[in-house]
């Protein structure tokens, strides 16, 4: 897929299939100050990341976010 196509799917919980034939279960996003790269975690952990932001506390990428490569993702699916 494109990053345009999944600017459609960013901050959403989703279901992505890999290249690699993989079906993984999160949300991707970019990150704010760093809009060249593409995030994945679980929902959980980009809502604990969403939080920090509504706070005003410092938006870091959490350490448990992988960067993510757009080509890997051959679909998604909105689970929202």
């Amino acid at each position: 897929m494109t990053r345009h196509d999944l600017s459609l799917y960013y901050n959403r919980h989703c279901r992505l299939r890999l290249k690699s034939g993989k079906e993984v279960y999160g949300v991707i996003w970019e990150h704010d100050s760093d809009e060249n790269k593409l995030y994945f975690a679980s929902n959980g952990d980009h809502k604990a990341y969403r939080q920090t932001i509504t706070l005003q506390q410092p938006a870091r990428i959490p350490r448990w976010a992988q960067v993510v490569n757009a080509e890997d993702i051959i679909a998604a699916e909105s689970l929202q």
